[in-house]
């Protein structure tokens, strides 16, 4: 038996992540091998398509190839699910966002809340181990390499600004208390991605900070 949920935008898919963080196992097994050979992260628009193989995997070994082993990452919560975040949480990190991020602060985004590198393993370690399936039903739009930006961010960090537009994913889930599959219907919408250079490798890339635009109810 199969039940059909329409949830909020964001790759990472907000409600999704935050049930399957509470309803685990807490020892998050790892969820298939590493990939090995075939490194995207040679360029921006490279390690974005290592994330999307990431989810159609579930590879949390990809997945966390994708940051820095300095653990500075931040994750960035969408304006539309703001109000929910903050209420559901007791305790919520904010950031004022430095001008520097144009693209972002063009959207009329001028605080968002974040949370770290930790609590997005901890999610994506949930989600990997206990969905059957993830795929896209819509793939993003195509990343154009002329549209990407260079910037010299306020922390003396040179990032590379990515953004992603459109796409659809489908998360099936096994309920264990009930044996049912419940797919998740994902709008992605807007995604802007701020990527540095490796510093264990300065020849590839990984993303510091990810921030969902994503608009949709």
């Amino acid at each position: 038996m199969k039940k059909i949920w329409i949830v909020r935008p964001c790759i990472v898919v907000l409600p999704v992540m935050f049930f399957l963080a509470c309803s685990i196992n807490p020892f998050f097994p790892p969820s298939g091998e590493p990939l090995k050979g075939d490194i995207g992260r040679t360029t921006p628009a490279g390690t974005i398509a290592q994330l999307f193989r990431a989810y159609e995997t579930r590879q949390i070994n990809l997945f966390m190839d994708l940051f820095s082993a300095s653990k500075d990452f931040r994750f960035y919560v969408s304006p539309s699910f703001a109000a929910d975040y903050a209420k559901s949480h007791g305790s919520v990190n904010i950031e004022t966002i430095d001008p520097a991020f144009q693209y972002v602060r063009s959207r009329g985004i001028t605080q968002a809340y974040y949370w770290t590198y930790d609590e997005e393993i901890q999610i994506h370690n949930n989600l990997f181990t206990q969905a059957v399936d993830i795929g896209f039903t819509v793939y993003p739009q195509p990343i154009d390499t002329n549209t990407i930006t260079y910037i010299h961010g306020p922390d003396g960090t040179d990032y590379a600004e990515v953004v992603s537009r459109g796409g659809a994913l489908s998360i099936q889930v096994k309920m264990e208390w009930s044996g049912t599959v419940t797919e998740y219907k994902v709008d992605i919408g807007e995604q802007v991605f701020y990527l540095e250079k490796d510093p264990q490798n300065p020849s590839l890339w990984v993303i510091a900070k990810w921030f969902d635009l994503g608009t949709a109810q």
